[in-house]
């Protein structure tokens, strides 16, 4: 256990997050600057990486971190650090599963339409065939009304 005063754990948490942010800027800034390229021309003429001169100083952080602080010191920022990424990640699932519900939804919307409407297409169908059939009832009710009166006809013709 550390036995430390107040001021003393003070100044400890001061300089801890100092380098953390050393650190964490330096890795951030090495990302960035990783994928600029410069023409290195002091003894031989190639190419190099800007992070390549940043990402040195990234290191040294943590040697200094992990000489002060040891390997919980070291698993505090690389854990902040994660936990940062778990959270994008998180987000990001997030976001995918918002539109995969909202693709989902709107299919579903889609195929309540479409049946909607062949739902009204099929009332419209046996609607006209109902009227069809009342047509032809009548139809052969008139023609059979007809008979009926050419029968009575012929029957009082004959009479």
């Amino acid at each position: 256990m550390n036995t430390f005063s107040t001021t003393e754990q003070n100044k400890r948490n001061n300089i801890f997050f100092i380098l953390s942010v050393i650190f964490i800027t330096n890795a951030i800034i090495a990302e960035i600057l990783g994928t600029k390229i410069f023409e290195f021309d002091f003894i031989l003429n190639f190419n190099m990486s800007v992070g390549v001169i940043i990402w040195p100083v990234v290191f040294i952080t943590t040697d200094i971190i992990n000489e002060y602080f040891g390997k919980k010191g070291i698993k505090k920022i690389r854990s902040k650090r994660e936990e940062e990424k778990r959270i994008e990640k998180k987000r990001k699932r997030r976001k995918r599963k918002e539109r995969r519900k909202k693709k989902k939804k709107e299919k579903k919307e889609k195929k309540k339409k479409r049946e909607e409407k062949k739902k009204k297409k099929k009332e419209k169908k046996e609607k006209k065939e109902k009227k069809k059939k009342k047509k032809k009832k009548k139809k052969k009710g008139k023609k059979e009304k007809k008979k009926k009166k050419k029968k009575k006809k012929d029957i009082s013709t004959l009479k």
